[in-house]
C-alpha cells in the first residue's frame, strides 16, 4: 500500500485580510477628526499590529514548508533592514518601518498570491526584485517634515533643500552687497 501526501493550498486569506484592514483604516483615518497625537500614535499601533500579525500568521503557516517561511520573512527582514542603511538621514529608521514597510508587506503578498503556481526558484528571485522595487521609492526621497495633518512632506533626494536655496540666496545678496558704490 502506498502512502499519499495530499498537498492542501496555502491559506493567503488571513494575510490578505490584515494587509486590506491595514489599508483601508489608513485610507479612513484621513477623514476622521483626531488631534494630530492621537493619529500618529493610534497609526503607530496599527503599523506595529500588522507586522506582529503578519509575521505570525506566516512563520505558523503550517501549509508552507519551514525554510520557504523563514527565507520569505528573512528576505522581508532583510530589506527592511537595507532600506534603512540606504534611507535618507532625515528619514530614518522610522519612516521605513512605518511607511516603507506596510508597502513591501503588501507587495511581498501579492507576489505570493500571484506566483504561488510558479516554481520555487522563480518566486524566490522575483521576491527579492519585488521587495526591491517597493523600497526604491523611500531610496530615492527624502523628509523634509509633516504637513499639519501628520503626512509626510516628500522631496527627490538629490533636489535642493530649503537650507541649500537659503544660502544661496543670502550669498547673491551678499555679492551684491558688494558690489553696490559705497554712498556717503
Amino acid at each position: 500500500m502506498v502512502d499519499s501526501v495530499v498537498v492542501r493550498p496555502v491559506r493567503y486569506w488571513p494575510g490578505v485580510l490584515l494587509v486590506g484592514a491595514y489599508w483601508a483604516y489608513m485610507a479612513v483615518s484621513q477623514f476622521v477628526e483626531m488631534p494630530i497625537y492621537a493619529r500618529f500614535f493610534v497609526r503607530v499601533a496599527v503599523t506595529l499590529a500588522l507586522l506582529v500579525l503578519i509575521t505570525a500568521w506566516w512563520l505558523l503557516n503550517l501549509r508552507v514548508p519551514l525554510g520557504e517561511r523563514f527565507l520569505a520573512w528573512l528576505a522581508l527582514v532583510s530589506a527592511t533592514v537595507v532600506a534603512a542603511l540606504l534611507a535618507h538621514p532625515s528619514t530614518g529608521v522610522f519612516g521605513i518601518l512605518f511607511a516603507a514597510m506596510p508597502v513591501m508587506i503588501t507587495a511581498w503578498l501579492a507576489w505570493l498570491l500571484w506566483s504561488q503556481r510558479w516554481s520555487l526558484r522563480w518566486r524566490r528571485g522575483g521576491l527579492v526584485v519585488v521587495l526591491a522595487l517597493a523600497m526604491a521609492p523611500y531610496l530615492l526621497t527624502r523628509s523634509e517634515g509633516i504637513t499639519g495633518e501628520g503626512s509626510p512632506e516628500l522631496a527627490w533626494r538629490w533636489s535642493e533643500t530649503a537650507e541649500d536655496k537659503y544660502l544661496a540666496e543670502r550669498a547673491t545678496q551678499s555679492e551684491r552687497a558688494d558690489l553696490a558704490p559705497a554712498t556717503t
